[in-house]
């Protein structure tokens, strides 16, 4: 499939080992973070393809934020000794969105790299059409 540059997406390109495609968004710390959209999330459903795509990189610290009030229980549990105190605030500081998919049904799984706090695992957090998070988990 031939790549395309989109007005709201930007280039997009077909990965074809994996079957889906990949347009990139810049966080406002400068970090690009890689969105993949299911095949038939373009095309017809491009329109809310772009709208999720914006949705995402305009609400990406308040996600940051929701997640460390989900998960900031188990990170205190995760916690070595010595280490500082895991508040919402740091925990929020230390996680990073790496990777956004988006299926044809319009929902995310959002990835997020654990800042040192669930020993390297990765934090999944499935995201509904609605936009309302799901109980996050860890992978990996």
């Amino acid at each position: 499939m031939e790549p395309f540059d989109d007005p709201v997406l930007g280039r997009v390109e077909w990965n074809a080992e994996f079957d889906f495609w990949v347009a990139r968004f810049v966080l406002p710390d400068g970090r690009s973070v890689e969105f993949e959209i299911d095949e038939g999330a373009i095309g017809p459903r491009i329109q809310a393809t772009r709208a999720t795509f914006r949705w995402v990189s305009e609400h990406e610290i308040a996600l940051r934020d929701q997640l460390a009030e989900r998960m900031l229980d188990l990170a205190r549990t995760w916690k070595q000794s010595g280490e500082p105190e895991i508040t919402a605030a740091s925990f929020a500081e230390r996680v990073r969105l790496t990777a956004a998919a988006l299926d044809d049904a319009d929902a995310l799984t959002l990835y997020y790299a654990d800042g040192d706090m669930f020993g390297g695992h990765l934090i999944l957090v499935n995201v509904g059409a609605d936009r309302l998070m799901n109980a996050p988990y860890l992978a990996g």
